[in-house]
């Protein structure tokens, strides 16, 4: 978690780069006023004009925001268009921000002032890198998640990050040279600055308070990317974390080393010889120079700070392998909601106490400094059965470590909330409950934690079966219920109560009454209960006259139930004592061992 929580102290810092320029903003001037051509910073610190690209097809006129898809959209590039956040600045209007499709890094925000005028007092603020910021009343330093370039356009002030630029010459052929910021970093696909590749990565994992252990190890042994290569360097982080540089002769050999790598990097072929590389976690490889980079990781938490320095990687998993595809709607949801955040895949250490294991778990960073886990499962009814194993406040769970009986009582920090759609089960901790409302609107209301809207009692569906089962425990109190989760549950209180009621199959039942009890669960296997559980209710009456018919099933707000049975008792009845097993099929589906159930027969 303390990576993680490093890692997104860089996205926040874009977050607060924009809020930043969004606070330096306002609206009302001439839209059809042209900006005058922007200072061009040159390598010596030198300023020329360089003016907008005479042969654009796309004229300066009317917004920025305008303009500014007209770019995209020309250029056939992918974006979401999103709204900005409100700010109390009384020089800025509003602000919309477009993050690009294909690259995760990359984003343009603009910032709309009250007049033209306003806008270029906020651009002097800025020095000539754009992360530094003085506007007389505090000073402010910018760590931008990646390249930085600031345009100033009328009453408006465009801001564009990215780690690979692909966006960069068609908006400086628009807005010409940038007031601020890196300038033409990208060149040819190039690394996006000279980069030491020892240093660098050291730098890296310093930035992360990362602990690592330095190895030099033989190349040629199979490691990843050390084919050919005269030396290897480790940088190992854990188990399954860590770096491997490999250096060449000359960055001819290295390049030729890098194309014998197939299948995205997972084999290497040359002069007919093939050797097939196992990594321990995806992996990440970089051409840099004379030397090979491979990253591997299981959270990528270092992958984005990397590309930094070596451009986007040559081959692996790349970025979007730690985004997976069920977090987009609770992202989508929460930027709409006017939240920053980033999603990638991790390692938690409650996947070892559940009794499912999750395919995979993703985290979701929000810049209002909290975080929501997504656990995805094999399948739905692995997801199903692993939530209704929580109490209804969420402080217990039953099933630790794969072991079904076992109950664990949780002692979290935060109140903690839990929500499902589909295979994915959704675990948020806060004290505000800020998010709550945007995960109620993705997943629907919790099915387990402290209560945060007001919940009304459910009458639930059900299906019952009445089976005549005479028997009677001395001490016993009447009637009692039984929760079963699975066949072997029924293969356990047959056997554990089979010499106490008459539980055997029958050929010739009690009148009026139905099948015997091995009769009635034949039914239930191992994909009913998938899917579904039983509440088995056990009755003891003085009569072998009395029937019974369950009325309702009412699902409480605190989860528990309540069982209404009627009795039926006949004008005139027997003496003989009768016991009773009554199975209650409840079409909620799944149901906590621990579940409450209280039964009431009338």
């Amino acid at each position: 978690m303390i990576l993680l929580m490093n890692r997104f102290k860089k996205l926040s810092a874009l977050v607060i780069a924009f809020a930043l320029c969004l606070s330096l903003a306002g609206c009302a001037g001439d839209t059809d006023k042209k900006p005058d051509p922007q200072p061009e910073v040159s390598k010596d610190g030198s300023q020329g004009v360089t003016p907008p690209d005479a042969g654009s097809e796309i004229k300066l006129e009317g917004s920025a925001n305008d303009i500014v898809k007209k770019i995209l959209d020309s250029n056939g590039i992918g974006y979401t268009e999103l709204e900005g956040t409100k700010s109390d600045d009384p020089d800025e209007v509003g602000s919309m921000s477009f993050s690009m499709t294909s690259d995760p890094y990359a984003g343009i925000y603009i910032t709309e002032f009250k007049s033209a005028d306003a806008a270029k007092k906020r651009s002097e603020c800025y020095d000539k890198t754009g992360s530094h910021y003085n506007d007389g009343k505090e000073y402010k330093v910018i760590d931008y998640i990646a390249p930085v370039h600031l345009w100033l356009y009328d009453k408006y002030i465009i801001q564009y990050c990215s780690s690979e630029g692909a966006e960069y010459s068609a908006l400086v052929g628009v807005f010409g040279s940038e007031f601020a910021g890196a300038g033409d970093c990208y060149g040819d696909n190039s690394p996006l600055q000279p980069a030491d590749t020892y240093a660098s990565i050291q730098t890296v994992m310093e930035n992360h308070d990362v602990e690592y252990k330095k190895e030099d190890v033989t190349p040629d042994s199979g490691n990843q990317g050390g084919i050919g290569a005269l030396s290897q360097t480790d940088y190992i982080i854990s188990e399954d974390e860590g770096f491997i540089i490999s250096d060449f002769e000359s960055e001819e050999k290295a390049a030729q080393s890098i194309q014998c790598f197939k299948d995205n990097g997972v084999r290497w072929e040359s002069d007919g010889a093939s050797v097939d590389i196992t990594y321990k976690a995806p992996h990440h490889i970089w051409l840099n120079g004379s030397q090979i980079i491979t990253y591997y990781s299981q959270t990528g938490e270092l992958l984005q700070d990397i590309n930094e320095y070596f451009g986007k990687e040559s081959m692996g998993a790349g970025y979007d392998y730690y985004r997976p595809d069920y977090s987009s709607e609770l992202v989508a949801a929460l930027e709409k909601a006017g939240y920053q955040c980033s999603a990638s895949r991790g390692l938690s250490s409650t996947e070892k106490i559940y009794m499912y294991k999750p395919v995979t778990i993703c985290f979701v960073s929000v810049s209002n400094g909290e975080t929501v886990y997504l656990l995805e499962f094999e399948d739905e009814p692995s997801a199903a059965d692993h939530a209704s194993r929580f109490s209804h406040d969420g402080s217990a769970y039953t099933g630790l470590e794969g072991e079904s009986a076992v109950t664990i009582n949780f002692d979290r920090p935060a109140p903690t909330h839990f929500f499902r759609k589909g295979n994915i089960v959704v675990e948020y901790s806060s004290e505000s409950g800020e998010l709550l409302n945007v995960l109620d609107s993705v997943y629907g209301y919790q099915f387990a934690g402290p209560d945060y809207k007001e919940i009304t009692a459910q009458e639930q569906k059900f299906t019952a079966q009445y089976i005549r089962t005479d028997g009677y425990i001395d001490g016993q109190q009447y009637p009692y219920y039984v929760i079963i989760r699975s066949v072997e549950d029924l293969n356990r209180y047959y056997s554990q109560n089979k010499d106490l009621y008459d539980l055997e199959k029958q050929e010739k039942v009690y009148a009026d009454t139905t099948i015997g009890w091995l009769d009635a669960i034949e039914k239930y296997d191992d994909e009913y209960f998938k899917a579904n559980d039983l509440i088995m209710i056990v009755l003891a009456e003085g009569s072998g006259s009395n029937r019974h018919e369950v009325k309702s099933v009412i699902k409480n707000s605190d989860g528990s139930f309540a069982v209404d049975i009627e009795r039926k008792v006949p004008g005139t009845g027997t003496e003989d004592m009768a016991g009773w097993h009554i199975i209650l099929e409840i079409e909620c589906g799944k149901i906590n061992p621990l579940t409450k159930v209280d039964v009431t027969v009338k």
